[in-house]
C-alpha cells in the first residue's frame, strides 16, 4: 500500500515512513499490521515454549561436554564439572601462582621493597648500634632489644595499602567464580610471605652481626623476632581485609601496635601498670619476646642482670607461653 516513486531510493523512503513526525509516517499503518498479523502468532509461541521444561544447568553441561568430546580427535574430553568453578582446584593454584610470580619479577621494585629496603634498613639500624652487645650488660642493650623488636614490628604496616589493592582484583574475580578466596590466600602464602621473610631473616642477621652479640644468642633472637614479625604481619593482613583503604587499614592497625609496644615490661613494667591493665602483659607478643631475649642476656651476665629482670618483672619459664 505505500509504493516506492519513481527515482526515489527505496531505504530512505521506508526509513520516512518508520519515522514517526515525517510527511510520509505511516507508524501507526505498521502498529496495526503487527497487531493483527505477528503478535498473535508471537504469543501462541512464547506460550509454547513457556509450557516446554528446558534443560537444567547440569544438563546443558552434560549436554556441552558431549558436543566437545564429539568433536574432538581422541573422542575424549575433560570431565565435566558439575559445581560452581570450571577448573579444579589445583588448576586455579597454578594459574594464580604462575600469574603472581610473573607480576612480581615484572616490577622489580616491589620485591626489593619486601627484600632489600629491611636490609638496607639493618646495615642503618645496625651502624647506631654497631659494637654494642660487647659492653657490659645494661639498659642500652635492651634498649637496642626493644628496638630491634619495634623495626621487625613495623615492616609489615607498609605493605597493607599492597593487601587491600590486591584484595580489591581478588573480590571481583572470586564474584566471577575464576578461583576460590584459599586459592588466593595459599598464592600469597607461597610467594608474598617468603619474601617478607627473606628480608626479615635478612634485617635480623645484618643488625645482630653490627652490635656484637654473641653468637650463643642468635638462636634466641632470631626465632623470637621473627615470631613477632609472624604475628604482626597476621594483624596487619587481618586489618587490610577488614579495612576500605590504606588510610583506615593504618589507623585500625595503630591502636594493637601501640598497646603491645608499650607493655613491653621496658616502657611499661608490671610494677608501674595501673592493676586493671595488667592483663595486658599476659597477652603481649612483645613482652614474651622481649623476656625471652632479655633474660638469657642478663644470666649470662651474672648478679648485675638479675637486677634488671627484677626491676622489669621478668619470669623464667614462660617462653611456651608466649608462643602460644
Amino acid at each position: 500500500g505505500y509504493p516506492v516513486p519513481t527515482h526515489a531510493n527505496p531505504t530512505d523512503f521506508f526509513l520516512d515512513l518508520l519515522t514517526p513526525g515525517t510527511e510520509q509516517d505511516a507508524t501507526l499503518a505498521l502498529m496495526e499490521a503487527f497487531t493483527a498479523e505477528q503478535r498473535p502468532l508471537i504469543e501462541t509461541s512464547v506460550q509454547m515454549g513457556l509450557q516446554q521444561a528446558g534443560l537444567t544447568a547440569e544438563e546443558m553441561l552434560r549436554t556441552a561436554h558431549g558436543h566437545v568430546a564429539l568433536a574432538s580427535e581422541q573422542g575424549a574430553a575433560p570431565r565435566v564439572r558439575l559445581g560452581p568453578y570450571a577448573a579444579p582446584f589445583h588448576e586455579q593454584l597454578r594459574v594464580l601462582l604462575r600469574r603472581k610470580l610473573l607480576t612480581t619479577l615484572r616490577n622489580p621494585g616491589a620485591g626489593a621493597a619486601q627484600v632489600f629496603m629491611p636490609i638496607v634498613m639493618g646495615i642503618v639500624l645496625g651502624s647506631i648500634f654497631k659494637g654494642i652487645g660487647t659492653q657490659a650488660f645494661g639498659l642500652p642493650q635492651i634498649s637496642f632489644v626493644f628496638i630491634l623488636l619495634t623495626m621487625l614490628s613495623l615492616q609489615g604496616l607498609p605493605l597493607m595499602s599492597l593487601l587491600i589493592e590486591e584484595r580489591g582484583i581478588m573480590k571481583h574475580e572470586a564474584s566471577e567464580r575464576l578461583y576460590t578466596e584459599t586459592a588466593h590466600i595459599l598464592t600469597s602464602l607461597c610467594v608474598t610471605v617468603p619474601l617478607s621473610m627473606i628480608g626479615a631473616i635478612g634485617k635480623i642477621l645484618v643488625i645482630f652481626a653490627f652490635s656484637g652479640l654473641s653468637f650463643k644468642f642468635l638462636p634466641t633472637v632470631l626465632g623470637w623476632t621473627l615470631l613477632l614479625y609472624c604475628f604482626f604481619d597476621g594483624v596487619f593482613s587481618a586489618v587490610a581485609a577488614a579495612a576500605p583503604d590504606g588510610q583506615q587499614a593504618q589507623t585500625m592497625a595503630t591502636p594493637f601496635l601501640v598497646v603491645f609496644m608499650l607493655f613491653n615490661g621496658s616502657i611499661v613494667t608490671r610494677a608501674t601498670a595501673p592493676v586493671y591493665l595488667r592483663w595486658i602483659f599476659e597477652i603481649s607478643p612483645t613482652n614474651y619476646a622481649l623476656q625471652a631475649i632479655v633474660i638469657p642476656m642478663a644470666e649470662d651476665a651474672g648478679a648485675s642482670g638479675q637486677t634488671f629482670i627484677d626491676m622489669m618483672g621478668y619470669q623464667v619459664g614462660e617462653d611456651a607461653k608466649g608462643i602460644l
